[in-house]
């Protein structure tokens, strides 16, 4: 059903997105490091350096994205499982 080619594509794609949440949430624990109450409440947006909030910004997209190929690769599935699961039952 699948080749090489499309299953190392897939590999790759699987490996680059942890990769880049790993890197992500590198940079998130910067935050936790350097954090002090002089600069406001914890988690709050202007207690925030401006890489810490492109990183929130960046790891929400990253899950935004991951949301929407889960889903369209769910629904693939499913339109081709029961699109075979009725051809079967008619024949």
């Amino acid at each position: 059903m699948f080749n090489y080619k499309a299953i190392a594509l897939i590999v790759g794609i699987v490996v680059v997105d942890v990769a880049v949440y790993i890197f992500l949430g590198m940079l998130l624990v910067r935050y936790d490091d350097f954090y002090t109450t002089e600069k406001g409440e914890y988690w709050e947006w202007s207690s925030l350096s401006d890489l810490d909030k492109l990183v929130i910004v960046s790891l929400n997209l990253c899950n935004l994205l991951n949301i929407v190929l889960i889903a369209s690769l769910a629904f693939r599935f499913i339109k081709r499982f029961t699109g075979r699961t009725r051809m079967d039952s008619v024949l």
